[in-house]
């Protein structure tokens, strides 16, 4: 909740034991107030409590909409009281009793503190005693209007620039407030809880809704406030105690945003920090999990990205965020992470120790420097080293096609990284994805059935985001020396064809990196490439002005005499070399299946 200025009401309940007890009365409920607006008392539903012992609750709230509420969402004695925009919580919601005349006590609902005048004229919440610090007197001047006082000094509550503090009445509209009657049979949550998923620092997706989940106790309301929004949304767990509701599609913005969280009782959920941008699910093996920064110790001993040191301390860019999920497998399908990672934004200190993912890293950079207004950037990258395709797929995918159900569905624990750390992300509303990964099926023969893996394991994606046909852009494995002599994989050769006519699923690009790679070297250190080429598939097909983004590409060729020529598509920049003859290159003999130099 935003600490504007500091608000009035909140008060001190109980009921004095010379009181009258009388059952609690229902106020009439009001609609309840969120948006900034001038007139907000007027439209509010009034203090009705007339008789001794009456108790209800209430917003307390100036003209302009804003409610008073404890400062942090806090338990502590001696806390103060904060205005800002209503959220829904419990601790902007107070329980208002009627000692008699114009007298009230007033408890927070969410702290159970009392509001309590200092003697130094200062507000704040405090446990119950017998003081008339903590008796107010309510009084009403003109329809629903009202000014607060103080039984023990007489002074009235009164919004400042500082907050909200004590000072002589004198009528000035900051001493003004109005009471809204919500209602007071609200079931009382004893747990809370929002998606581990969703955090402080993180991109939500632009012009899309937005979901928002979690779990608390069965029929508990939940409240949901979003900075950029000036409604307040609810939803009233099932069963089972799950909540979900959808906050609606909102632009593009890069000014930290606030996102609240909250259910009767328990201590609110909020989230700082968050920018709305575009969100990109990133995903492989190893080599879309590496690092920039060198490990001597993992992927075989990786050196860092080329120039890893400058690199890193350039790597400063607050609208870029990432979120890299833990590893986890499990046998069936998970609805929340059992690993989750952490949203963090991309400065030198996280792009050196948060093992931020170096071509996730690279593809989210140039998203954000090549976009008007250097749009946000949110990646969350799912990748587990030495994986196989069939790993990331559905058990529903591989076993619907016979040619993958007698091949995949035993093998390496099949669907264990989907279960784990694709399909706990489902309700995210994301941009698209991006894919690195292949090196463990190089084997698998006929070489065709990755193909074919591969196109399902898309539209299965596709299929459980449930937001339509999703970019999915990969990368095409490099040459790698040691396998020039092992006939199934001809230096990924085979592979690499396999791969390419996975561009035929809708809305699939290959970023082509033949050129970038160490031939010896499996985990290469140039990434950065490989991650810029990703982002300029996406360039071009999904934000605006096309940008060259496709390699050339072989059509055929015609054989005449020792000349050979070949025919290339996309071919715009690609030059020889004068006619000179290749320094070297490879022939593939037809007999005996071997490359030769």
């Amino acid at each position: 909740m935003k600490r504007l200025i500091f608000c009035l009401l909140l008060c001190t309940g109980a009921v004095l034991q010379s009181c009258k007890k009388n059952d609690p009365v229902k106020p009439p409920v009001g609609v309840e107030t969120n948006t900034p607006d001038t007139g907000a008392i007027n439209k509010s539903t009034g203090l009705t409590l007339n008789n001794i012992g009456d108790t209800g609750i209430f917003q307390s709230l100036n003209d302009a909409g804003l409610t008073s509420g404890i400062a942090g969402y806090t338990n502590n004695n001696n806390d103060t009281i904060a205005l800002g925009a209503y959220e829904g919580t419990a601790y902007q919601k107070w329980k208002i009793t009627s000692l008699g005349g114009t007298y009230y006590t007033i408890i927070n609902t969410g702290s159970g503190k009392y509001l309590e005048a200092t003697n130094d004229g200062k507000l704040i919440q405090n446990q119950q005693s017998s003081s008339d610090a903590q008796i107010w007197s309510l009084v009403k001047l003109s329809g629903k209007t009202y000014k607060a006082l103080s039984k023990s000094t007489g002074l009235a509550i009164t919004a400042t620039g500082g907050g909200v503090n004590l000072a002589s009445y004198t009528g000035l509209p900051t001493q003004i407030w109005g009471y809204n009657g919500l209602p007071n049979n609200e079931p009382v949550a004893t747990s809370f809880s929002v998606s581990a998923l969703l955090q402080s620092n993180m991109v939500i997706q632009r012009d899309k809704p937005f979901a928002v989940w979690g779990k608390t106790n069965a029929g508990a309301k939940v409240s949901v406030k979003a900075g950029w929004n000036s409604s307040l949304f609810t939803a009233t767990a099932d069963g089972a105690g799950n909540w979900k509701l959808f906050v609606p599609a909102a632009p593009a913005n890069g000014t930290a945003q606030t996102l609240t969280c909250s259910a009767n009782g328990p201590k609110p959920v909020k989230f700082t920090d968050v920018l709305i941008g575009d969100v990109w699910v990133c995903s492989g093996q190893s080599n879309m999990s590496m690092p920039m920064n060198r490990q001597d110790n993992n992927f075989g001993g990786f050196h860092g990205v080329l120039n890893y040191e400058a690199e890193i301390a350039a790597a400063n860019y607050p609208r870029i965020k990432m979120m890299v999920i833990r590893n986890a497998s499990n046998g069936t399908p998970l609805e929340e992470l059992s690993n989750p990672g952490t949203w963090l934004t991309c400065n030198p200190t996280n792009a050196a120790t948060a093992k931020f993912s170096a071509t996730a890293y690279y593809f989210a950079r140039m998203i954000h420097t090549s976009t008007p207004n250097k749009i946000p950037v949110g990646v969350v990258v799912s990748a587990v080293g030495a994986t196989y395709i069939e790993q990331w797929s559905s058990a529903e995918t591989i076993a619907k096609d016979p040619i993958t159900k007698s091949y995949y569905a035993s093998k390496h624990s099949s669907s264990g990284l989907y279960n784990a750390m694709i399909y706990s992300l489902k309700n995210l509303s994301i941009k698209g994805f991006t894919w690195y990964q292949g090196e463990q099926n190089t084997s698998d023969l006929p070489i065709s059935n990755y193909t074919l893996l591969n196109r399902n394991m898309i539209t299965d994606w596709r299929t459980l985001f449930n937001q339509g046909t999703l970019p999915f852009y990969f990368v095409q494995l490099p040459p790698l020396g040691t396998l020039f002599t092992d006939e199934a994989r001809f230096g990924n050769a085979l592979f690499r064809e396999a791969q390419a006519n996975v561009r035929t699923v809708e809305k699939t690009g290959m970023a082509c990196v033949m050129d970038t790679n160490e031939p010896f070297n499996i985990h290469n250190i140039y990434k950065k490439p490989v991650g810029e080429r990703l982002a300029l598939l996406a360039l071009q097909n999904d934000y605006g002005p096309r940008v060259p983004a496709v390699v050339p590409q072989y059509v055929s060729h015609i054989q005449s005499g020792n000349n050979v020529t070949v025919t290339f598509k996309n071919a715009d920049g690609l030059t020889d070399n004068g006619k000179a003859a290749p320094v070297y290159f490879f022939v593939a003999s037809v007999t005996d299946k071997k490359f030769i130099k």
